[in-house]
Protein backbone atom coordinates (compact mmCIF):
# COMPACT_ATOMS: atom_id res chain seq x y z
CA UNK A 1 0.00 0.00 0.00
CA UNK A 2 2.75 2.41 1.02
CA UNK A 3 4.70 1.67 -2.19
CA UNK A 4 1.40 2.53 -4.58
CA UNK A 5 0.72 6.03 -2.60
CA UNK A 6 4.28 6.35 -3.20
CA UNK A 7 4.30 6.24 -6.65
CA UNK A 8 1.14 8.52 -6.81
CA UNK A 9 2.72 10.75 -5.40
CA UNK A 10 5.65 11.09 -7.50
CA UNK A 11 3.78 10.61 -10.89
CA UNK A 12 1.28 13.73 -10.66
CA UNK A 13 -1.27 12.85 -7.98
CA UNK A 14 0.04 15.25 -6.30
CA UNK A 15 -1.53 18.16 -7.90
CA UNK A 16 -4.99 16.90 -6.75
CA UNK A 17 -3.79 16.46 -2.70
CA UNK A 18 -1.49 19.62 -2.84
CA UNK A 19 -3.13 22.43 -4.99
CA UNK A 20 0.10 24.35 -5.64
CA UNK A 21 1.83 21.17 -7.32
CA UNK A 22 -0.79 22.42 -10.36
CA UNK A 23 0.79 24.93 -12.38
CA UNK A 24 -2.63 25.99 -13.96
CA UNK A 25 -4.07 26.90 -10.43
CA UNK A 26 -4.03 30.62 -9.31
CA UNK A 27 -2.37 29.48 -6.19
CA UNK A 28 0.89 27.72 -8.06
CA UNK A 29 0.95 31.25 -9.84
CA UNK A 30 1.25 33.19 -6.57
CA UNK A 31 3.55 30.57 -5.45
CA UNK A 32 5.71 31.10 -8.15
CA UNK A 33 5.68 34.94 -6.93
CA UNK A 34 6.26 34.43 -3.92
CA UNK A 35 9.50 31.70 -4.38
CA UNK A 36 11.02 34.71 -6.36
CA UNK A 37 10.71 36.95 -3.36
CA UNK A 38 9.77 35.13 -0.05
CA UNK A 39 9.85 38.46 1.65
CA UNK A 40 7.37 40.24 -0.40
CA UNK A 41 4.72 38.21 -1.80
CA UNK A 42 3.20 40.83 -3.28
CA UNK A 43 5.80 42.85 -4.79
CA UNK A 44 6.22 40.93 -8.18
CA UNK A 45 3.68 40.60 -11.01
CA UNK A 46 2.88 37.44 -12.21
CA UNK A 47 5.29 35.61 -14.90
CA UNK A 48 3.14 34.80 -18.09
CA UNK A 49 3.37 32.27 -20.84
CA UNK A 50 5.40 33.76 -23.41
CA UNK A 51 2.33 33.49 -25.89
CA UNK A 52 0.22 36.05 -23.56
CA UNK A 53 2.87 38.54 -24.11
CA UNK A 54 2.74 41.72 -26.44
CA UNK A 55 3.94 45.08 -26.58
CA UNK A 56 1.80 46.55 -23.74
CA UNK A 57 3.37 44.13 -20.98
CA UNK A 58 6.84 42.66 -23.00
CA UNK A 59 9.99 43.06 -20.72
CA UNK A 60 12.43 43.76 -23.76
CA UNK A 61 11.24 46.77 -25.72
CA UNK A 62 14.55 45.95 -28.33
CA UNK A 63 14.93 42.98 -30.61
CA UNK A 64 17.75 43.84 -32.20
CA UNK A 65 20.68 42.83 -28.84
CA UNK A 66 20.93 40.44 -26.14
CA UNK A 67 21.12 42.41 -22.61
CA UNK A 68 23.94 42.44 -21.36
CA UNK A 69 22.69 40.97 -17.56
CA UNK A 70 22.19 38.04 -19.55
CA UNK A 71 25.90 37.43 -20.12
CA UNK A 72 27.25 38.45 -16.92
CA UNK A 73 25.24 35.97 -14.85
CA UNK A 74 25.54 32.99 -17.55
CA UNK A 75 26.57 29.44 -16.10
CA UNK A 76 29.90 28.42 -16.17
CA UNK A 77 29.98 24.65 -16.62
CA UNK A 78 32.46 22.15 -15.01
CA UNK A 79 32.99 19.42 -17.30
CA UNK A 80 34.05 15.88 -16.08
CA UNK A 81 37.56 15.23 -15.61
CA UNK A 82 36.54 11.64 -17.64
CA UNK A 83 34.82 13.13 -19.96
CA UNK A 84 35.18 11.66 -23.84
CA UNK A 85 32.44 13.25 -25.66
CA UNK A 86 33.15 17.10 -25.52
CA UNK A 87 30.54 19.75 -26.94
CA UNK A 88 30.66 19.90 -30.15
CA UNK A 89 29.56 22.96 -32.99
CA UNK A 90 26.56 21.81 -34.57
CA UNK A 91 27.71 23.20 -37.97
CA UNK A 92 30.41 20.65 -38.07
CA UNK A 93 28.28 17.76 -36.63
CA UNK A 94 25.53 18.59 -39.17
CA UNK A 95 28.21 17.59 -42.25
CA UNK A 96 28.35 14.03 -40.86
CA UNK A 97 25.11 13.40 -41.64
CA UNK A 98 21.48 13.29 -43.67
CA UNK A 99 18.15 13.53 -43.82
CA UNK A 100 15.98 10.41 -43.38
CA UNK A 101 12.36 9.47 -43.09
CA UNK A 102 11.04 6.63 -41.28
CA UNK A 103 11.33 4.02 -42.91
CA UNK A 104 14.87 4.64 -43.82
CA UNK A 105 14.32 6.62 -46.83
CA UNK A 106 17.25 9.28 -47.74
CA UNK A 107 16.04 12.89 -48.40
CA UNK A 108 18.71 14.99 -48.05
CA UNK A 109 22.67 13.34 -48.60
CA UNK A 110 24.92 16.10 -48.31
CA UNK A 111 23.60 18.45 -45.70
CA UNK A 112 24.06 21.87 -44.22
CA UNK A 113 22.73 23.23 -41.24
CA UNK A 114 21.01 25.70 -43.47
CA UNK A 115 19.23 23.18 -45.25
CA UNK A 116 17.37 21.81 -41.91
CA UNK A 117 13.84 23.39 -42.07
CA UNK A 118 10.40 22.59 -41.18
CA UNK A 119 9.30 20.38 -44.25
CA UNK A 120 11.44 19.25 -46.84
CA UNK A 121 10.00 18.82 -50.44
CA UNK A 122 12.05 16.07 -52.38
CA UNK A 123 12.12 14.18 -55.66
CA UNK A 124 10.28 10.55 -56.12
CA UNK A 125 12.01 7.86 -58.41
CA UNK A 126 9.20 8.57 -61.22
CA UNK A 127 10.21 12.44 -60.76
CA UNK A 128 7.16 13.67 -58.60
CA UNK A 129 7.75 15.71 -56.03
CA UNK A 130 6.58 14.90 -52.42
CA UNK A 131 6.78 16.74 -49.07
CA UNK A 132 7.57 14.77 -45.52
CA UNK A 133 7.62 17.16 -42.42
CA UNK A 134 10.45 17.81 -40.47
CA UNK A 135 8.88 16.06 -37.42
CA UNK A 136 9.07 12.50 -39.24
CA UNK A 137 12.94 12.55 -39.97
CA UNK A 138 15.89 11.91 -38.35
CA UNK A 139 19.73 13.06 -38.55
CA UNK A 140 21.01 9.74 -39.60
CA UNK A 141 25.29 8.99 -39.60
CA UNK A 142 26.82 8.66 -42.64
CA UNK A 143 29.14 6.43 -41.03
CA UNK A 144 28.61 3.60 -38.98
CA UNK A 145 28.02 5.61 -35.22
CA UNK A 146 29.07 2.63 -32.94
CA UNK A 147 32.52 2.41 -34.66
CA UNK A 148 33.34 6.00 -32.46
CA UNK A 149 33.94 8.48 -35.60
CA UNK A 150 35.97 11.33 -34.53
CA UNK A 151 33.51 13.55 -34.67
CA UNK A 152 31.28 11.82 -31.60
CA UNK A 153 34.17 13.25 -29.29
CA UNK A 154 33.37 16.80 -30.15
CA UNK A 155 35.59 20.03 -30.36
CA UNK A 156 39.75 20.10 -29.76
CA UNK A 157 40.17 22.10 -26.77
CA UNK A 158 43.01 24.13 -25.64
CA UNK A 159 43.32 24.51 -21.66
CA UNK A 160 44.73 27.71 -19.65
CA UNK A 161 47.35 26.58 -16.30
CA UNK A 162 43.22 27.51 -14.64
CA UNK A 163 41.89 24.82 -15.99
CA UNK A 164 39.47 26.95 -18.10
CA UNK A 165 39.06 25.86 -21.51
CA UNK A 166 40.25 28.71 -24.29
CA UNK A 167 38.90 27.48 -27.28
CA UNK A 168 35.51 25.47 -27.62
CA UNK A 169 33.01 24.62 -29.17
CA UNK A 170 29.63 27.53 -29.30
CA UNK A 171 26.72 27.21 -27.68
CA UNK A 172 23.13 28.20 -28.05
CA UNK A 173 21.19 31.39 -26.33
CA UNK A 174 17.62 31.40 -27.08
CA UNK A 175 16.58 34.99 -24.77
CA UNK A 176 12.48 34.91 -24.28
CA UNK A 177 10.31 37.78 -23.11
CA UNK A 178 7.61 36.33 -20.29
CA UNK A 179 6.03 39.92 -19.80
CA UNK A 180 5.97 41.91 -16.83
CA UNK A 181 9.87 42.39 -16.36
CA UNK A 182 10.66 38.74 -16.45
CA UNK A 183 13.29 37.37 -18.80
CA UNK A 184 14.60 33.76 -19.20
CA UNK A 185 17.73 33.02 -20.74
CA UNK A 186 18.07 29.37 -22.31
CA UNK A 187 21.48 28.10 -22.70
CA UNK A 188 21.52 25.29 -24.57
CA UNK A 189 24.68 22.99 -24.80
CA UNK A 190 25.27 20.24 -27.47
CA UNK A 191 27.03 17.62 -27.72
CA UNK A 192 27.54 14.74 -30.28
CA UNK A 193 27.06 11.21 -28.23
CA UNK A 194 25.13 11.29 -24.97
CA UNK A 195 27.07 7.78 -23.84
CA UNK A 196 24.31 6.26 -21.50
CA UNK A 197 24.84 5.79 -17.93
CA UNK A 198 25.07 2.62 -16.44
CA UNK A 199 22.28 0.27 -14.32
CA UNK A 200 24.14 -0.93 -11.09
CA UNK A 201 26.99 -1.45 -12.73
CA UNK A 202 25.86 -2.61 -16.74
CA UNK A 203 25.53 -0.99 -19.29
CA UNK A 204 26.07 1.99 -20.53
CA UNK A 205 21.79 2.44 -20.99
CA UNK A 206 20.09 5.08 -23.56
CA UNK A 207 23.24 6.22 -25.82
CA UNK A 208 22.18 8.22 -28.90
CA UNK A 209 23.67 10.43 -31.11
CA UNK A 210 22.71 14.29 -30.63
CA UNK A 211 22.73 15.31 -26.87
CA UNK A 212 20.91 18.86 -25.98
CA UNK A 213 20.98 20.13 -22.54
CA UNK A 214 20.59 23.38 -21.20
CA UNK A 215 20.05 25.64 -17.87
CA UNK A 216 17.94 28.48 -17.61
CA UNK A 217 18.52 31.35 -16.02
CA UNK A 218 15.43 33.77 -15.04
CA UNK A 219 15.48 37.54 -14.59
CA UNK A 220 13.09 39.93 -12.57
CA UNK A 221 13.80 43.39 -13.99
CA UNK A 222 17.72 42.52 -14.82
CA UNK A 223 18.41 40.88 -11.59
CA UNK A 224 18.86 37.18 -11.71
CA UNK A 225 16.55 35.01 -9.83
CA UNK A 226 16.41 31.25 -9.88
CA UNK A 227 18.51 28.93 -12.30
CA UNK A 228 17.07 25.84 -13.89
CA UNK A 229 18.95 22.63 -14.79
CA UNK A 230 18.23 20.12 -17.52
CA UNK A 231 19.30 16.27 -16.13
CA UNK A 232 17.65 14.45 -19.39
CA UNK A 233 13.76 14.17 -19.27
CA UNK A 234 13.43 15.83 -16.06
CA UNK A 235 15.63 18.57 -14.24
CA UNK A 236 16.01 21.06 -11.15
CA UNK A 237 15.46 23.76 -9.72
CA UNK A 238 16.82 26.49 -7.36
CA UNK A 239 17.00 30.10 -6.25
CA UNK A 240 20.30 31.56 -7.83
CA UNK A 241 21.73 32.71 -4.71
CA UNK A 242 22.06 29.10 -3.74
CA UNK A 243 24.32 28.24 -6.32
CA UNK A 244 28.51 28.50 -6.13
CA UNK A 245 29.87 31.01 -7.60
CA UNK A 246 33.11 31.46 -10.10
CA UNK A 247 33.38 35.65 -10.92
CA UNK A 248 30.02 36.19 -9.83
CA UNK A 249 28.21 33.66 -12.79
CA UNK A 250 26.92 30.30 -11.34
CA UNK A 251 29.01 27.11 -11.64
CA UNK A 252 26.71 24.17 -13.29
CA UNK A 253 28.21 20.40 -13.34
CA UNK A 254 27.99 18.50 -16.61
CA UNK A 255 27.82 14.57 -15.72
CA UNK A 256 30.71 12.35 -17.62
CA UNK A 257 28.82 10.67 -20.92
CA UNK A 258 25.29 11.53 -20.24
CA UNK A 259 25.90 15.57 -19.80
CA UNK A 260 23.35 16.36 -17.38
CA UNK A 261 23.43 19.42 -15.28
CA UNK A 262 24.19 19.38 -11.53
CA UNK A 263 24.84 21.98 -9.20
CA UNK A 264 27.36 19.78 -7.28
CA UNK A 265 29.95 17.46 -7.70
CA UNK A 266 28.58 14.17 -6.69
CA UNK A 267 26.70 10.65 -7.83
CA UNK A 268 23.04 11.39 -8.72
CA UNK A 269 20.33 9.12 -9.73
CA UNK A 270 18.10 10.46 -12.42
CA UNK A 271 15.06 9.90 -14.68
CA UNK A 272 13.72 9.23 -10.89
CA UNK A 273 11.30 9.59 -9.25
CA UNK A 274 8.98 9.57 -12.32
CA UNK A 275 9.39 5.90 -13.03
CA UNK A 276 9.40 3.55 -10.07
CA UNK A 277 12.98 1.77 -9.95
CA UNK A 278 15.16 3.14 -12.49
CA UNK A 279 18.86 3.03 -10.90
CA UNK A 280 20.69 5.30 -13.67
CA UNK A 281 22.97 7.09 -12.47
CA UNK A 282 25.17 10.28 -13.31
CA UNK A 283 28.69 11.50 -12.03
CA UNK A 284 29.59 14.51 -11.74
CA UNK A 285 33.38 16.51 -11.11
CA UNK A 286 35.52 19.45 -10.61
CA UNK A 287 37.34 18.92 -14.41
CA UNK A 288 38.12 21.87 -16.94
CA UNK A 289 35.57 25.01 -16.95
CA UNK A 290 34.20 25.25 -20.28
CA UNK A 291 32.43 29.44 -20.48
CA UNK A 292 29.34 28.69 -22.93
CA UNK A 293 29.71 32.48 -23.87
CA UNK A 294 33.05 32.44 -25.10
CA UNK A 295 31.36 31.49 -28.24
CA UNK A 296 28.06 31.65 -29.00
CA UNK A 297 24.65 31.55 -31.49
CA UNK A 298 22.46 34.26 -30.03
CA UNK A 299 18.82 34.66 -30.84
CA UNK A 300 15.58 36.00 -29.68
CA UNK A 301 12.61 34.03 -29.55
CA UNK A 302 8.89 35.06 -29.99
CA UNK A 303 6.14 32.85 -29.09
CA UNK A 304 3.18 35.91 -29.04
CA UNK A 305 4.68 36.71 -32.91
CA UNK A 306 3.67 33.91 -34.40
CA UNK A 307 7.31 31.93 -33.06
CA UNK A 308 9.67 34.21 -34.27
CA UNK A 309 13.11 33.65 -34.30
CA UNK A 310 15.72 37.03 -34.60
CA UNK A 311 19.25 36.12 -35.26
CA UNK A 312 21.16 38.55 -32.67
CA UNK A 313 25.00 38.37 -33.43
CA UNK A 314 26.97 37.77 -36.52
CA UNK A 315 27.90 33.90 -35.41
CA UNK A 316 24.02 33.42 -35.63
CA UNK A 317 23.00 35.41 -38.56
CA UNK A 318 26.11 33.26 -40.61
CA UNK A 319 23.91 30.18 -39.37
CA UNK A 320 20.55 31.54 -39.62
CA UNK A 321 17.37 30.58 -38.35
CA UNK A 322 15.93 27.51 -40.43
CA UNK A 323 17.74 25.16 -38.67
CA UNK A 324 15.61 25.92 -35.49
CA UNK A 325 12.48 25.11 -36.79
CA UNK A 326 13.62 21.71 -37.83
CA UNK A 327 11.26 19.08 -35.42
CA UNK A 328 12.86 15.96 -36.49
CA UNK A 329 15.89 14.01 -34.18
CA UNK A 330 19.28 14.99 -33.93
CA UNK A 331 20.35 11.83 -33.99
CA UNK A 332 19.53 8.14 -35.27
CA UNK A 333 16.48 6.20 -34.93
CA UNK A 334 16.85 3.75 -31.93
CA UNK A 335 18.07 0.22 -33.33
CA UNK A 336 16.03 -2.74 -34.06
CA UNK A 337 16.19 -4.96 -31.69
CA UNK A 338 17.26 -7.50 -34.30
CA UNK A 339 20.39 -5.21 -35.23
CA UNK A 340 23.32 -6.98 -34.15
CA UNK A 341 24.96 -3.42 -32.33
CA UNK A 342 21.70 -3.13 -30.19
CA UNK A 343 21.49 -4.62 -26.63
CA UNK A 344 18.41 -3.95 -24.43
CA UNK A 345 17.19 -4.59 -20.55
CA UNK A 346 14.32 -4.61 -18.35
CA UNK A 347 15.45 -0.46 -17.84
CA UNK A 348 16.54 0.61 -21.21
CA UNK A 349 18.34 -0.30 -25.12
CA UNK A 350 21.78 0.73 -25.55
CA UNK A 351 21.12 2.41 -27.97
CA UNK A 352 17.87 5.21 -28.44
CA UNK A 353 16.27 7.94 -30.56
CA UNK A 354 18.12 11.00 -30.63
CA UNK A 355 16.37 14.04 -29.06
CA UNK A 356 14.41 17.07 -31.15
CA UNK A 357 15.70 20.70 -31.17
CA UNK A 358 16.07 24.01 -28.73
CA UNK A 359 12.45 25.15 -29.65
CA UNK A 360 10.83 22.09 -28.38
CA UNK A 361 12.10 22.68 -25.11
CA UNK A 362 9.01 24.12 -24.11
CA UNK A 363 10.46 27.79 -24.13
CA UNK A 364 7.23 29.74 -23.50
CA UNK A 365 6.75 27.95 -20.06
CA UNK A 366 5.55 29.71 -16.66
CA UNK A 367 7.07 27.31 -14.40
CA UNK A 368 10.64 27.35 -14.68
CA UNK A 369 10.97 23.72 -15.14
CA UNK A 370 8.48 23.38 -18.04
CA UNK A 371 9.51 20.04 -18.39
CA UNK A 372 6.42 17.57 -18.83
CA UNK A 373 7.86 14.62 -16.66
CA UNK A 374 8.64 17.44 -13.67
CA UNK A 375 5.17 17.06 -11.62
CA UNK A 376 6.52 19.04 -8.74
CA UNK A 377 8.81 21.68 -9.31
CA UNK A 378 10.26 22.52 -6.44
CA UNK A 379 12.40 25.80 -6.04
CA UNK A 380 15.90 24.70 -3.63
CA UNK A 381 17.28 27.28 -1.82
CA UNK A 382 20.09 25.14 0.16
CA UNK A 383 22.86 23.09 -2.24
CA UNK A 384 24.26 21.18 0.86
CA UNK A 385 20.89 19.24 0.10
CA UNK A 386 21.30 17.96 -3.00
CA UNK A 387 19.47 15.10 -4.30
CA UNK A 388 22.05 12.90 -5.01
CA UNK A 389 22.73 10.10 -3.17
CA UNK A 390 26.29 10.57 -2.94
CA UNK A 391 28.57 13.25 -2.17
CA UNK A 392 31.81 13.47 -4.10
CA UNK A 393 33.48 15.68 -1.63
CA UNK A 394 33.42 17.29 1.87
CA UNK A 395 35.91 20.59 1.41
CA UNK A 396 33.24 22.94 -0.05
CA UNK A 397 30.75 22.30 2.98
CA UNK A 398 28.76 19.67 1.32
CA UNK A 399 28.19 17.39 4.40
CA UNK A 400 25.07 17.44 6.98
CA UNK A 401 23.05 14.89 8.42
CA UNK A 402 20.51 14.42 4.77
CA UNK A 403 19.60 11.48 3.59
CA UNK A 404 22.48 10.85 0.81
CA UNK A 405 24.95 11.83 3.57
CA UNK A 406 23.71 9.23 5.79
CA UNK A 407 23.42 6.53 3.20
CA UNK A 408 26.98 7.15 2.82
CA UNK A 409 28.12 6.58 6.43
CA UNK A 410 26.66 3.01 6.15
CA UNK A 411 29.20 0.64 6.75
CA UNK A 412 30.57 -2.47 6.40
CA UNK A 413 29.83 -1.98 2.66
CA UNK A 414 27.62 -4.83 2.09
CA UNK A 415 24.99 -3.12 4.09
CA UNK A 416 25.14 0.45 2.78
CA UNK A 417 24.45 -1.58 -0.65
CA UNK A 418 21.24 -2.95 0.74
CA UNK A 419 20.22 0.36 2.05
CA UNK A 420 20.61 1.64 -1.60
CA UNK A 421 18.83 -0.91 -2.80
CA UNK A 422 16.17 -0.64 -0.30
CA UNK A 423 15.42 3.25 -1.46
CA UNK A 424 15.99 2.55 -5.07
CA UNK A 425 19.34 3.73 -5.25
CA UNK A 426 18.89 7.19 -3.67
CA UNK A 427 15.37 7.89 -5.24
CA UNK A 428 14.10 8.10 -1.50
CA UNK A 429 16.59 10.60 -0.58
CA UNK A 430 15.08 12.74 -3.55
CA UNK A 431 11.84 12.89 -2.01
CA UNK A 432 13.25 13.51 1.30
CA UNK A 433 15.47 16.47 0.05
CA UNK A 434 12.89 17.47 -2.35
CA UNK A 435 10.41 18.28 0.40
CA UNK A 436 13.25 19.68 3.00
CA UNK A 437 14.75 21.74 0.36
Amino acid sequence: MRLIVLIYLTTGGTSMIVPWFNENTEFFKMKIRSIEDPNNEDSLPFILNAKQVNDSNKSLVNDSYIPQYVLENAPIVHLSDDELYFPQDIETYIENFKVTDESNNTILEDLTLQQLENTFTFRNDDLSLSNVHSSKTFLTSKTDFTQNPDYMFGSLYEYKNTGEIRKSAPSVLIVVDKGNGWVDAFWFFFYAFNNGPTVLGNGPWGSHLGDWEHCVVRFFNGQPKAIYMSQHSTGSAYDFNALEKFNGRPLVFSAKGTHGNYASPGRFSHDIPYIAFKPLNDVTDRGPLWDPTSKVYSYKFNPYKDNEVIPINADAKKIGRSWLYYQGHWGNRQLDKKDSRQKTSIFESKYVTGPRGPLYKNLDRVSICGDKNTKICHLKSHLRRSEGFHLAENQNGLVGNNCGVLLEKIKPRWLREIAYFITWRGSLCYLMDLYTG
